[in-house]
């Protein structure tokens, strides 16, 4: 080979070469999957389905998140918290995508950015990374189950999953009147109205009274600590309900208050709140009660 020829092959395999972030971000995933294959190898078939998964997510990881979940203000979004809960409470990678209210007029920027990938024009919005859209609570958490069925995001117990299918569908349709007279606003401290509110509205007494008695029963057939003994979608579902219930400091027996500070303490309700309160937006039309922050 003359000098100009290996010259020639010198420039050649220089100018192929990958970046040093693509050749480490190789070099990372491999090494992950290679750790992940030597666990399974060493601690046998037993463990064989769970070690796939982490193959899975070390996979994932090593290109970072594969999801985009777009969300409300986290002060008074009750249906973005839902899933956003359920992914930091399990680890799944995400990115989240604040699109703050404004108004819901049609025309509003924020119409405008959901409406970009979801058809109601309402968060959230579970975006994957080929762009495909599922916007509801209900679907997205269904949707993360299917798509990572290692991480038990249902109840493992067939009765006790067909339950907390039943008690999210309820929560998901119903307590109409809570929700309407008791909005969610976690900064917010306002137990003068929530006396008031529960001494002159029947339907709301009725509303409470329903969630005392779903998480009761389903605290004294699973045993806690949560609804069906561990995390699940329920415990997500309900997840603002919680912060409601401590928002207007609404009367609840001891056992159902044990139950709502073990939501508060969970990674997932936690990180939201502390993301709650750093806002400083108010947001007038989802405070009937208040007229500023101060």
């Amino acid at each position: 080979m003359s000098l100009a020829e290996g010259g020639r092959t010198a420039r050649w395999r220089k100018a192929s070469a990958p970046p040093l972030w693509r050749a480490r971000r190789r070099r990372d995933a491999t090494w992950a999957w290679f750790r992940c294959a030597i666990g399974i190898l060493s601690r046998g078939a037993g463990r064989y389905s769970v070690l796939l998964s982490q193959l899975e997510d070390a996979r994932r990881g090593a290109r970072g998140p594969t999801m985009k979940l777009l969300i409300g203000n986290k002060n008074y979004s009750s249906w973005s918290m839902r899933p956003w809960v359920l992914l930091r409470q399990f680890d799944i990678p995400f990115e989240e995508v604040m699109v703050r209210f404004d108004s819901f007029d049609a025309d509003s920027a924020f119409k405008r950015a959901v409406g970009a990938v979801s058809p109601t024009g309402r968060v959230p919005v579970l975006v994957d990374d080929d762009g495909f859209a599922v916007w509801d609570s209900l679907a997205i958490a269904e949707t993360l189950a299917e798509t990572f069925p290692d991480r038990a995001l249902w109840p493992r117990d067939r009765q006790r999953r067909a339950r907390a299918r039943s008690v999210c569908a309820e929560m998901h349709g119903g307590f109409g009147a809570l929700r309407e007279h008791f909005t969610m606003n976690i900064e917010a401290v306002l137990p003068a109205v929530g006396a008031r509110v529960l001494a002159e509205q029947a339907p709301v007494r009725a509303d409470l009274a329903r969630v005392v008695a779903l998480w009761q029963d389903a605290l004294a057939g699973s045993g806690g600590p949560f609804l069906f003994g561990d995390y699940s979608i329920a415990d997500a579902f309900f997840a603002p309900v919680v912060t409601r219930l401590r928002t207007y400091a609404l009367p609840v027996p001891a056992d159902i208050a044990a139950y709502m500070a073990r939501v508060l303490a969970s990674p997932g309700v936690a990180a939201w709140i502390a993301d709650a309160l750093q806002e400083r937006t108010f947001v007038a039309f989802d405070e009937p009660y208040r007229q500023s922050r101060d």
